[in-house]
């Protein structure tokens, strides 16, 4: 059976996502504001932790076409974005997904 590079991250990162949600969003009582600010709060945090699994997995996948940059997992890809350009590059990326949805 053969998968595409990045599938496994994918499902890991979208399984974190939701069980972070759904870890979050029972709390979401009280008047409006509260409610949609709770559910806010929740969605923003969630992608912010799943932020560095997307990153792998947007590199496995754009990885997969050049023959001299393939990972042989998920974790030698983290090890390597974490060497080549270390945690700025988590920080600087994390903000792109966010200031479209704000």
């Amino acid at each position: 059976m053969v998968t595409r590079e990045g599938f496994g991250v994918s499902i890991v990162g979208l399984v974190a996502y939701r069980s972070i949600l759904s870890a979050i969003l029972p709390f979401a009582k009280g008047s409006y504001i509260q409610r949609m600010s709770i559910r806010a709060a929740a969605t923003l945090s969630a992608g912010i932790i799943t932020f560095p699994l997307d990153t792998v997995r947007r590199k496995m996948i754009l990885a997969c076409d050049n023959k001299n940059l393939r990972y042989s997992s998920a974790t030698s890809c983290l090890q390597h974005v974490y060497e080549s350009d270390g945690l700025g590059k988590y920080k600087m990326t994390i903000c792109v997904p966010f200031s479209f949805s704000m």
